[in-house]
């Protein structure tokens, strides 16, 4: 019905074809901006919304000024919903951005009002659209997001110009001064107005462009045209709506409170209209704008209405946090699903990066749970019961069903989401998303091999044989001691994600360590037993299954370890510097061998 009403209004109307394709072209201005920033940044946009927000007026701040330079509300609260769904922020930080972008809005009204209907736009629009798709050829990507800027830039300027043009020719074809109503009937018509044109536009900037347009060619009454500044405003909570859809509890919380606040804010501007009009026609003598120049005056009762509502909400902030979180509870999370993917974060590079690394840790800690359950071990995680079903003995088909119907879940869930951020804008380092992806494969793989291992090991143990006893735990206890670093890497990056880079090499280098000690203790176990095969201490069959066993166990620590470094590459901030740090001097390989040899001849020797 839209395109129909649409294609029958260019038909009957080219003033009104102009104006419809001023706001496309404004619209897509307002894409390519986006865009632009979004690229542009390169992560200090994201770093901003994390770092200040440990206050409530810095959060504020931060959604005025970023508004402002962004002219886009929406982008900052597609990337508030995200930062908060990945756990960056804070809810109540999260509001006070929005309560800040809100305000920061305001800004373009002022910048169309006072500057962009008094000049031809089009003499600027087309010499930054020819220098942006120029830029954007290049193939720097800096450039390129350069050119997006200038472009989104061009395609503003020349969207309001069309529109300016469309309505100079709409004098005598639609007049909304002769609509027949009257009062508040009126005003709730024109709020209603606002709203709609928001809601299909997804933008209250086109809508607000258009009113002050109109308004400038005196096609709309100053009152008429303040009702529909309220409903733009109201208009743009379906786009934290929309955004919010894909989010997790968190998200939603933080775009109904957009919701809330709009609605208050609007529901309160309308009611005290009679009392706002004269307070923007004080400040405006105050400001010497003329008495009759409605197009800044809409402008500053924008501003003036957005900060009564800021002053309304700010203190009531903490009750509307806590009202929020009472409304939608948390998430009830199956192991079985991502607990921290969302594809709200995808918003934004910085919060795709630190939900994949919580969501990798917290797989990595599952499949060391089933690890430890099949090398005869009890997990030490909280969540066990839930993971793993109670048994005196932990099955080989328990081992199977547990990677088939929850471990290998989540990894296709990694895998998947890592997959849709290659397609975010700004998403620039990808190498350390590869490095998650790298660290889930291979717990996924520990966690396959330690079902073939735990089918001899378990009577192994549990046996009267006391060589293979101590063969199999001799096994077991190699990997355990990677189990135990790969535990303290993990701790340490989901406490400190942000941890030294010199506290990281550290663990490399010890994970290279733990690969040496591994090739000692293979070689000395394929010896050992040998000897035990000479002195008929075991059986050829129970020596073969020992040596595949003794197989078993080595790929299971080199899956760890492997694991363990790619968990800890993602989180350095120059992998390809770290990979090269990684590799062991002739010196360090010396005096590792001569820590093994001494170790060696300390132990006793394993004799039936």
């Amino acid at each position: 019905m839209l395109l129909l009403g649409l294609g029958l209004g260019f038909w009957r109307s080219e003033a009104f074809l102009t104006v419809a394709a001023g706001v496309a072209v404004f619209l897509f201005g307002m894409m390519s901006l986006e865009r632009g920033f979004q690229s542009l940044s390169g992560g200090w946009m994201e770093h901003w919304l994390q770092r200040l927000t440990n206050s409530t007026g810095k959060s504020v701040s931060l959604g005025v000024v970023s508004t402002s330079l962004m002219q886009s509300s929406s982008l900052i609260s597609l990337l508030s919903i995200s930062f908060l769904s990945a756990g960056l922020i804070s809810l109540s930080s999260g509001l006070a951005i929005i309560f800040g972008a809100n305000l920061g809005t305001t800004s373009g009204a002022w910048l169309i009002a006072g500057f962009g209907l008094k000049v031809n736009l089009s003499d600027l629009a087309l010499p930054l659209l020819v220098f942006g798709i120029v830029l954007q050829l290049q193939s720097r990507p800096s450039w390129r997001s350069l050119g997006h800027l200038l472009t989104g830039i061009g395609f503003l300027f020349l969207g309001i110009q069309f529109m300016k043009d469309g309505f100079s020719n709409l004098q005598s074809q639609m007049q909304l001064t002769a609509m027949p109503f009257q009062g508040f009937t009126a005003l709730l018509l024109f709020t209603g107005l606002g709203i709609i044109a928001t809601v299909v536009m997804q933008s209250s900037h086109a809508t607000l462009i258009l009113i002050l347009t109109a308004l400038a060619h005196q096609q709309i009454h100053y009152e008429d045209a303040l009702a529909v500044a309220i409903g733009a405003n109201i208009g743009t909570t379906v786009t934290a709506i929309l955004g919010s859809i894909s989010a997790n509890a968190a998200g939603k919380r933080l775009a109904l409170g957009h919701v809330v606040f709009n609605l208050v804010t609007g529901l309160v501007a309308l009611l005290a209209l009679p009392i706002l009009i004269p307070v923007v026609e004080l400040l405006g003598n105050g400001l010497g704008i003329a008495a009759d120049n409605y197009t800044l005056r809409l402008a500053l009762f924008h501003t003036v209405f957005n900060t009564l509502g800021v002053a309304i909400m700010l203190p009531q902030l903490e009750r509307l946090t806590k009202w929020l979180e009472k409304r939608i509870p948390a998430d009830t999370i199956s192991i079985k699903v991502p607990r921290y993917l969302n594809d709200a974060a995808l918003e934004s590079a910085l919060a795709t990066t630190s939900v994949t690394r919580q969501e990798s840790q917290r797989l990595t800690r599952h499949a060391l749970d089933i690890v430890l359950r099949a090398l005869d071990w009890e997990p030490r995680s909280s969540h066990t019961e839930s993971l793993l079903p109670p048994a005196k003995e932990f099955t080989e088909k328990q081992i199977d069903d547990a990677y088939h119907n929850r471990i290998k879940t989540l990894y296709n869930a990694i895998v998947r989401f890592i997959s849709l951020a290659h397609k975010t804008p700004g998403t620039t380092e990808l190498e350390p998303l590869r490095q998650f992806r790298s660290a889930t494969y291979h717990m996924v793989e520990a966690v396959k091999t330690s079902g073939q291992l735990h089918g001899n090991l378990y009577p192994a143990l549990h046996g009267r044989h006391h060589t293979l006893h101590a063969a199999y735990e001799a096994l077991r206890q190699d990997i355990r001691q990677v189990i135990t670093l790969l535990e303290n890497i993990i701790a340490k990056s989901t406490n400190e994600p942000s941890a030294a880079a010199s506290f990281f090499n550290d663990y490399l280098l010890e994970l290279e360590h733990q690969k040496l000690r591994l090739d000692d203790a293979h070689e000395r176990a394929d010896s050992e037993t040998e000897r035990m095969i000479r002195e008929h201490i075991v059986t050829p069959a129970q020596a073969t299954s020992l040596m595949n066993d003794q197989g078993y166990a080595r790929q299971i620590a080199l899956s760890l370890i492997s694991a363990g470094q790619a968990l800890i590459l993602a989180q350095l901030p120059q992998t390809s510097k770290a990979q090269t740090m990684i590799q062991l001097s002739d010196e360090d390989v010396t005096q590792v061998r001569q820590t093994l040899a001494t170790d060696a001849s300390e132990e006793p020797s394993n004799e039936a």
